[in-house]
């Protein structure tokens, strides 16, 4: 349990952390959807470079081919790079969900209610003295 006193503290470090975590898993998201979609486009649309693929972006795919086929192709490997990150993401929330049980978890109003209770018990001993 945190001390009263430390609670600012506390609350900096977590949203720190929580900052963190998430320019973290953003950087090793990138990395495996590029590592993913660079083969999968050298495999398949061997015409093309992964560089003009990746600066036309996934919403601007159709200007450069016309295609169908090759359409096709490349927005499976769009596919499966997404795919890979998202089950990264998957994995990475559940080992968090799993982590979270090695936390104490208390009902802040009970908390609340004993620290009434023990500032009310000290005030009427001090009073009785």
């Amino acid at each position: 349990m945190i001390p009263v006193g430390y609670a600012d503290h506390d609350l900096a470090i977590l949203q720190f952390a929580f900052q963190l975590g998430g320019a973290v898993s953003l950087c090793i998201s990138q990395t495996i959807f590029l590592s993913r979609l660079v083969p999968g486009i050298r495999s398949t649309a061997r015409h093309m470079t992964a560089d003009e693929i990746i600066a036309a972006g996934a919403g601007n795919l159709r200007a450069l081919t016309d295609s169908p086929e090759t359409l096709h192709v490349i927005r499976l490997a769009y596919r499966e790079a997404v795919r890979d990150v998202f089950i990264f993401l998957l994995v990475a929330g559940g080992l968090a969900f799993l982590g979270s049980f090695g936390f104490e978890h208390k009902n802040v109003k009970t908390v609340e209610e004993e620290r009434r209770i023990a500032e009310g018990g000290a005030t009427q001993a001090a009073e009785v003295a």
